[in-house]
């Protein structure tokens, strides 16, 4: 609105009246008055609202997001890599420089999460440009090991993307032909493919989680799932002796931005109920009660979404209609449920 688009439902300087004035109160003489008061725009024709956009309410919004710790600030990185794509100037962005900094501060969490949702928004063509280009500039920075764990994970998307299209291919000659290609038959060329699989010695982190780390893949697990877009369903083996095996099922054909976007709104919930278990005096939520654990609890439905429960399970966008869904434990598909 501050920039004036022409979808924008209020004018630039209704918008400025809507800011908190904690805002005017933080930007001093350029925004507000000596009472801390938004200035009337109608009659100050010094201010310009695209130039106050850029070097004032940006960097209002970036500060406040400075102390947020790094778990916190990954639950909002959906939202935060889409608004990257306004960001043109990366040498002027404050948005920018601060998810550069906290990526190259912590590689393992926000910078892997930041990497994958800029790096499935590369297909846009409008915002491909300067996306690419802040992606290239955190891989430069990021030090040697950190990208090294980004080229295995890109590795292991394009082998696992070239053997849904060798099963969409096959699956299309056995059905011209008359063929079976049912996905019984259809699995036993998944496993040929998964045989070829290459892991290196220090296994590969899931872009989905980087607390999952693989080393191998069960070839006899992976099946194939039902649907037009043959999803793949696999398991890998984990890294970790003690932990149990890695269920995730990849998707080319799908946009799970949807998913993510549903399943971030069920971990903010969770991050809630445990603020309010903590908090003495009790905590007092910001979310409506439809968005709050509550709900569930008083119509008797039984969530995990309190203290010490998973949660919602992971999910992340790797590139244009491809993604990566963690399997929940002890889950099994919504279609065999309807079939059974």
């Amino acid at each position: 609105m501050l920039r004036g688009d022409s979808w924008a439902p209020l004018s630039p300087q209704e918008a400025l009246q809507l800011l908190d004035p904690r805002f005017w109160a933080s930007v001093g003489i350029d925004g507000a008055d000596s009472s801390g008061n938004p200035l009337d725009t109608s009659e100050q024709d010094s201010i310009d609202p695209i130039r106050l956009n850029s070097m004032l309410a940006r960097e209002y919004a970036v500060r406040c997001l400075v102390k947020m710790p790094d778990q916190d600030l990954n639950l909002y990185m959906l939202q935060l890599s889409q608004l990257m794509k306004l960001e043109t100037d990366l040498t002027s962005s404050p948005l920018a420089a601060f998810l550069m900094y906290r990526a190259l501060r912590n590689p393992t969490l926000i910078g892997q999460s930041l990497y994958w949702h800029i790096r499935s928004e590369l297909y846009n063509t409008e915002v491909f440009p300067h996306m690419a280009a802040f992606l290239r500039q955190y891989l430069d920075a990021c030090g040697s090991a950190a990208k090294s764990e980004l080229q295995h994970q890109e590795k292991l998307m394009g082998h696992l993307r070239n053997v849904i299209k060798h099963i969409k291919g096959e699956r299309q000659r056995r059905k011209e032909a008359g063929e079976d290609y049912s996905v019984h038959v259809l699995k036993e060329v998944l496993h040929e493919d998964l045989a070829h699989l290459e892991f290196p010695e220090e296994g590969i982190r899931m872009p989905v989680n980087p607390n999952l780390k693989c080393k191998s893949v069960k070839v006899e697990k992976g099946k194939v799932m039902g649907s037009h877009q043959v999803p793949l369903w696999l398991v890998f083996n984990n890294m970790d002796p003690t932990a149990e095996p890695i269920e995730v099922i990849f998707k080319d054909g799908d946009d799970v931005r949807q998913d993510a976007l549903v399943l971030q709104l069920f971990n903010i919930m969770q991050v809630r109920a445990q603020l309010r278990a903590v908090a003495s005096p009790p905590l007092s939520l910001t979310l409506p009660r439809c968005c709050r654990q509550e709900v569930w609890e008083d119509d008797g439905i039984d969530i995990p979404l309190r203290p010490g429960t998973t949660g919602a399970y992971g999910c992340v966008s790797v590139g244009f209609e491809v993604g990566v869904v963690c399997v929940p434990p002890s889950s099994e598909p919504f279609g065999l449920l309807l079939q059974s």
